[in-house]
């Protein structure tokens, strides 16, 4: 057995018996990195991608592109780094499954939270419900840019349709951290909801969400 594999088996029990917790960024990097580069001393290669980007967390949100241009890091490493956020959010709402009851302001805005894990880029979704708030399914309506002139009415009229949702909760996320909403962000929303209303359906709110918190925009006088 060599060092690297003394040392990796070692890593590896102490995750199989302590947890992640135990880690910091770069060791938990470490033990990751072990699934996709067989051979060669990952803490070393961890503290560069994470000493690169400025935190574990900038590291799995940076493009591909940029990964790849640090020594080391070839298109599998790279994959297997964007896998992990994304993989976390089908973790978290695959254990909430459609048929979970929004009741709350605070519920709706902690599976919405949930429901924008691993998007990096400016996405808005649609949680479709019930009378009885009880979520029916979650569409996905724009990415990349989320304005007015970016969200087809004639979509959202199509999966109320679809769904038979009476009850809809709008959540998009602004990647650069800030819950205000924008001025586009207020437009959108009074359209949507003006359009709901002709349909018989309830647009409850508009969730914004930054770095894992969120807000309401229905407390932004709208």
């Amino acid at each position: 057995m060599s060092v690297h594999e003394g040392h990796r088996s070692r890593v590896i029990n102490k995750f199989l018996t302590q947890g992640l917790d135990t880690f910091n960024e770069h060791q938990a990097l470490e033990l990751l990195l072990f699934f996709a580069v067989p051979r060669i001393d990952t803490n070393q290669l961890s503290h560069i991608i994470i000493d690169t980007f400025g935190s574990l967390g900038n590291a799995m949100d940076a493009p591909v592109e940029e990964l790849v241009k640090i020594p080391g890091v070839g298109n599998h490493t790279a994959t297997l780094i964007k896998l992990i956020p994304q993989m976390a959010r089908h973790y978290e709402l695959s254990k909430l499954k459609h048929g979970v009851v929004l009741d709350s302001r605070e519920r709706a805005g902690e599976y919405c939270v949930k429901l924008l894990t691993g998007y990096v880029k400016e996405t808005l979704f649609m949680v479709c419900m019930d009378n009885s708030n009880r979520v029916i399914a979650t569409e996905k309506l724009a990415g990349g840019t989320v304005s007015e002139a970016s969200v087809s009415q004639r979509t959202v009229a199509e999966q109320v349709l679809k769904h038979g949702a009476t009850r809809v909760v709008l959540t998009h996320n602004h990647p650069a951290g800030t819950l205000a909403p924008s001025a586009s962000d207020k437009a959108m929303t009074r359209s949507i909801a003006a359009m709901l209303k002709m349909l018989g359906v309830e647009l409850l709110d508009h969730i914004i969400i930054g770095r894992g918190k969120y807000t309401a925009m229905f407390d932004h006088d709208l």
